[in-house]
């Protein structure tokens, strides 16, 4: 049992880029390295920055991107906040497998999901 890494391909309005995420319960936001989220879309400035805290210090940034996120043969988007030299590709933190009922098997290294929470939904 070791770090779950998938590849996923994000897809924004200039393009798309095949990447190896790490998926960790352990984050509580997910963010994605700044060449990686230029070479695919536009980026997004949040009204103040935000500081997050992580194992190697602080880290500040101001800014963020919402690419369609592909796992599986599904397109999910979401918020990916942006940072420079962070040291994995993206990270897919606990925001993105509460939100799509994402579900780990460490042991497996699998990734599951109730299908319910693919159906987007104005209530």
């Amino acid at each position: 049992m070791g770090l779950i890494y998938k590849e996923v391909e994000l897809i924004g309005i200039k393009g798309q880029r095949s990447i190896r995420a790490l998926f960790d319960t352990g984050a509580s936001e997910s963010f994605v390295r700044r060449d990686i989220a230029e070479e695919i879309t536009s980026l997004i400035k949040l009204s103040e920055p935000k500081t997050f805290e992580a194992p190697v210090g602080k880290i500040q940034t101001q800014l963020a991107i919402i690419p369609d996120i592909a796992l599986n043969g599904h397109r999910l988007f979401w918020t990916l906040i942006v940072v420079d030299g962070l040291t994995e590709e993206a990270i897919l933190g606990a925001d993105f497998f509460q939100r799509w009922k994402i579900r780990l098997e460490p042991e497996t290294e699998n990734i599951m999901w109730d299908v319910q929470a693919l159906k987007l939904k104005l209530i």
